[in-house]
């Protein structure tokens, strides 16, 4: 009997206990709830808050279900949607009653419904994203030039102060573009000013040169200070867009850096587009002007006469009327800096702002033209099998516990990791069958098939994880996540004359453009549908059947100076005018730029991935080997490419996610074939290569047609059940198995065979050497 150490059985018991408990919170499901949190970092959510949420709750006659307080947010949960919706209600009036000055955002939300001793072991289920829970995708550019700019006009201020007090005198200063250009009458002059930019503004590089009779000096900004400049300018905006999201009430947004100069948002259950748009490209707009101290103004601030003429009455934070005039002297335009700090003669808390050059020109001429008089500073806006099971529950369990965010193709990449796992457990059984076969005990059996079955799966695994490396280094969006590759073969000219005469039917994703799709109360006319656009100046549209016969996929071209809404916006009155049935779904926009880099960054995911896999089957086996296990995963992925050129399916970012996984996933068959192959060459001395492959190939077949059997049910299921979002994912994934079948076994052990591998290439004999001076060396009588 096989017998282990009681570790192994205590390590493998912790597991599953670690396991199940934080599995559990993802059966509970989900209840409606309400989310109350601070609209401004002055406010505080306490147990405080928690007593008024309560006292108003109660006093509207509604019994919470379970109150969460968490950082800075209190979450109520209820039983029943009409529960949430009266307590929302009951809360803002009782928290912020003036939703102007509101110190609270009162919002709907979903709670879990898991029970609290649970929550108390930290156990909470995993975020569920946008394609199962709906809500907002967003990705917004940072302007990079306007920063730049900015930072030159607050240098060339802070250059003509520091030539001021050296008594520098010079023709002329201004900013030219993201440069900053003085013009001086003297040489001598010129090079003084030079020495004092070397020391004061380490960050500006200097050039000079001849200018009508004058010398102009142009500084500029070093390429490592633009770059802190743009690094700074993407970090303020993302704090400032997690600040304005509190607005929303969104408990898990996704906020994250893509690129150099974009920021992608994701707020899953918001329903409200025009509102979210609204909230996060809003501008606080900050205002600086005078307070009116008349007669007329005081008796308007008690509310005893009217405001005057040319004046607007506002309120403070603490309530307090203030009547000020409608000339703004200076706006945030003018701000280069704002750092909290705290007042040097009061120590109370204060705002230090810091103006550029025209700022504090225009604040020291009005200062000192009003001395004695107040000042208002006006911000609009708030920035406030058992084996398998195991697999599974493990994880869902890790995926909870680091609360990953689960989306569709995060549950199709789930069930076929599902399939792909069957792998191990085909070759470990197959294995123990085949020591049965040749007369091993069942313990014996056990014992030398998972010895012997191990390294072929560390192999498989290693080539299946480059793939994976490639698509998180390289990925965006749906690709980011799966583990990939698959590659060439023999039937290429099969379909090359179709994939160069006719070429991929490239998704917005890759070729931007605009994405909608329109829902009809019955059949629609596509021709109607194509000529009613077709009317308005679009001439590479594409409009077709999606899901059913009442659906209607369209793809509008990208065009310059024109929105998404406004495109979307246009093209629905046009079907409208045709059947007033005609309603949008869904619209998605995706820049050029962005699609030339998804399509850039796919190619250097692929190119990773054959790469990296053929470099370590050379490590593992020989390059033989190597270069036989790529040209025949590269053949299923010409084929997948092939089906979808002569169909004209729809080639998108999950489709290169499945390409790149059926490269991954095919390469283990190849491994398995070849581990064989090499295991054989040390067995069967006496056989030739052509039988020794032929026995690996035979000897490994039934597990090829179970794992790929297994497989291809996990990968059907997403196809006929995965809906149309997977559609075309679980199709690529289809195909690839398919024709990964044959590929493994009569392509790559062909090649392999045809580049003449040997026994002397994976066992190299070591002749040993006699020691002349050993005097039993020698010949034996």
């Amino acid at each position: 009997m096989n017998r282990y150490p009681v570790w192994k059985y205590a390590i493998i018991l912790i597991a599953l206990l670690v396991g199940s408990l934080y599995t559990l919170p993802n059966f509970f499901g989900e209840a409606p709830a309400v989310q109350v949190s601070a609209a401004k970092s002055s406010v505080k959510v306490d147990t405080a808050l928690q007593g008024r949420v309560e006292e108003a709750l109660r006093a509207a006659g509604i019994t919470p279900g379970l109150m969460q307080l968490e950082a800075s947010t209190l979450k109520v949960r209820f039983d029943t949607t009409d529960q949430q919706l009266k307590a929302k209600d009951a809360i803002q009036r009782a928290l912020a009653p003036n939703a102007d000055e509101a110190p609270y955002v009162v919002a709907l939300n979903l709670l879990s419904r898991s029970p609290q001793w649970l929550s108390a072991l930290n156990a909470a289920p995993m975020y569920l994203g946008l394609d199962l829970r709906g809500g907002v995708h967003f990705m917004l550019q940072v302007d990079m030039p306007s920063a730049l700019t900015k930072k030159a006009e607050s240098l060339a201020g802070d250059l003509r102060s520091a030539l001021r007090e050296k008594s520098l005198r010079h023709a002329g200063i201004n900013r030219n573009g993201q440069s900053i250009e003085v013009r001086f009458r003297e040489a001598a002059t010129a090079e003084a000013a030079q020495r004092l930019i070397q020391d004061q503004f380490p960050d500006l590089l200097t050039t000079t040169s001849p200018d009508a009779g004058d010398i102009k000096l142009t500084a500029s900004l070093k390429p490592d200070a633009g770059r802190k400049v743009q690094e700074q300018a993407l970090k303020q905006n993302i704090t400032t867009l997690h600040n304005r999201i509190n607005e929303l009430g969104v408990a898990e947004p996704v906020i994250q850096q893509q690129g150099l100069d974009r920021i992608v948002v994701q707020l899953p259950g918001v329903q409200d587009t025009a509102k979210a748009k609204d909230i996060l490209g809003r501008t606080a707009t900050l205002e600086i002007r005078m307070v009116e101290d008349s007669s007329e103004a005081r008796a308007a601030e008690l509310g005893t006469g009217p405001v005057p003429f040319g004046t607007e009455r506002f309120l403070e934070r603490n309530g307090q009327a203030v009547i000020v005039k409608k000339q703004v002297i200076l706006t945030g335009e003018n701000l280069t800096d704002a750092q909290p700090g705290f007042d040097s003669q009061t120590q109370e808390a204060a705002v230090h702002l810091t103006l550029d050059a025209k700022g504090a020109r225009i604040f020291r001429d009005v200062t000192r033209e009003s001395m004695g008089k107040r000042m208002a500073i006006l911000l609009f806006g708030l920035f406030s099998s058992i084996a398998l099971g195991v697999n599974l529950l493990l994880l869902v369990a890790v995926l909870s516990m680091l609360q990953a965010t689960l989306t569709l193709p995060g549950m199709a990449a789930m069930a076929l990791v599902l399939g792909m796992a069957i792998d191990a457990n085909v070759l470990i059984n197959e294995r123990v069958r085949e020591e049965l076969r040749n007369g091993a005990s069942p313990q014996a059996a056990i014992h030398a098939g998972y010895e012997r079955a191990w390294a072929t799966i560390l192999d498989s695994n290693v080539t299946t994880l480059i793939a994976g490396l490639a698509l998180l280094a390289f990925g965006s969006g749906p690709v980011r996540g799966f583990a990939v590759v698959h590659c060439l073969g023999i039937l290429t000219s099969m379909f090359s004359a179709v994939f160069f005469s006719r070429g991929l039917h490239l998704s917005v994703e890759f070729t931007g453009g605009t994405l909608m799709e329109v829902a009809y109360s019955q059949p629609a006319d596509l021709t109607q549908a194509r000529n009613a656009i077709a009317a308005l100046g679009y001439a590479d549209v594409q409009v077709q059947n999606f899901g059913t016969a009442r659906d209607v996929l369209i793809r509008l071209p990208a065009v310059k100076g024109v929105s998404s809404a406004q495109q979307s916006e246009k093209v629905l009155d046009a079907l409208k005018q045709t059947d007033a049935s005609a309603e949008l779904r869904r619209t998605e926009f995706v820049g050029p730029q962005v699609g030339d880099e998804l399509a850039a960054d796919g190619l250097k995911a692929l190119a990773f991935v054959v790469v990296g896999i053929v470099l370590y089957l050379a490590f593992r086996f020989e390059w033989k080997f190597a270069v036989a296990a790529i040209i025949a995963n590269l053949h299923d992925v010409i084929i997948i490419l092939g089906f979808f050129a002569f169909f004209q399916w729809e080639f998108s970012l999950p489709v290169l996610a499945a390409v790149l996984a059926v490269l991954g996933y095919s390469v283990n068959e190849s491994v398995v074939i070849f581990d064989r192959i090499r295991e054989n060459f040390r067995r069967f001395r006496k056989m030739d290569t052509v039988g020794i492959i032929d026995n690996a190939i035979t000897s490994t077949i039934s597990r090829t047609i179970i794992t790929h059997g297994c497989t291809q049910l996990m990968v059907l299921s997403m196809l006929l059940f995965g809906g149309a979002t997977l559609h075309y994912f679980a199709l690529a994934l289809t195909i690839g198995i398919l024709f990964g079948i044959y590929s493994s076994v009569f392509v790559a052990a062909a090649i392999a065979m045809w580049l003449g591998i040997r026994r002397e290439d994976l066992i190299k004999h070591v002749k040993k050497e006699g020691d002349p001076d050993d005097p039993n060396a020698g010949a034996v009588v």
